[in-house]
This record gives C-alpha cells, structure tokens and sequence, in this order.
C-alpha cells in the first residue's frame, strides 16, 4: 500500500486527538512532493472536521483541482463544517469548481470573507502565539 493511502486512512480514522485541533493545512501546494495516482474524496475529510473539530479555525486544502474528488452531496458537507465548526475564520482551497460551489455556499450563509483562494493566502500558525494580539494593529 502506498504511503499516501495509508496517511489517508490515518487521517480518517485518528479521532481522538482532534478535539483540540485549531488550525490544519492539508496536502501539498502546486504537487511539489510527488503526484497523486488517486483522487481524494473531500466530503469525508470535511465530514470528519465537522464531527471530531469543534475549535476548528482554519483549514487550508492544498490539492489542485484534478486531486480533490467531490460528489453531488458536497453541499451537505459544506453545510455541516459550517455549522459545526462555528469558529471557524478561514478555509483555504484551490481555485476551480469546488472552490466556487463552497465560496458559493458560505456567501448565501453570509459568511462571505471565510473562503479563501490558497493563490492569495497561506494559513499559517502565527495566531497561536501567545502574544498574538499584542502584535496586532488593526
């Protein structure tokens, strides 16, 4: 079995310590690693966010397009981390379909700034500083 199904498999099942999970970058960015030879279904990972991480705040998917699997029940998913996950500030995605169907949905929940292209913005784990507010101006 290939090492990226059995990360796969791992990050499906590893439940217990996601309670505490705040901020998760998946993926990596522009296929720099190696190119994936099978799909990842995004509903299940955004199924699993939404039961197991309530102090989610940011997430940032990096798979392009052509990885990333999705079916005509995304939006339920979508719903779900949304509501569930009710901190949370940023979901970072790659631009294409489902980048446009989940800005799409947030904008009718009014949550329009949480959608973010990963052209535009990295996530990053700066916030958790202890002194992170300190260091903010705005």
């Amino acid at each position: 079995m290939p090492s990226y199904s059995v990360t796969y498999f791992k990050l499906l099942t590893s439940y217990s310590d996601w309670s505490r999970l705040r901020i998760c970058v998946l993926g990596a960015a522009h296929g720099w690693f190696f190119k994936y030879n099978t799909r990842v279904h995004i509903d299940k990972i955004l199924e699993s966010f939404a039961a197991h991480c309530p102090n989610l705040e940011a997430l940032e998917i990096q798979w392009d397009p052509d990885t990333i699997r999705f079916s005509d029940k995304s939006r339920k998913f979508i719903d779900r981390i949304r509501l569930k996950c009710s901190r949370l500030k940023s979901l970072t995605l790659s631009d294409g379909k489902y980048y446009e169907m989940v800005k799409g949905n947030f904008e009718r929940a009014h949550c329009p700034r949480v959608v973010r292209t990963n052209t535009t913005y990295n996530t990053s784990i700066v916030s958790l500083l202890e002194h992170y507010k300190d260091l903010r101006f705005n």
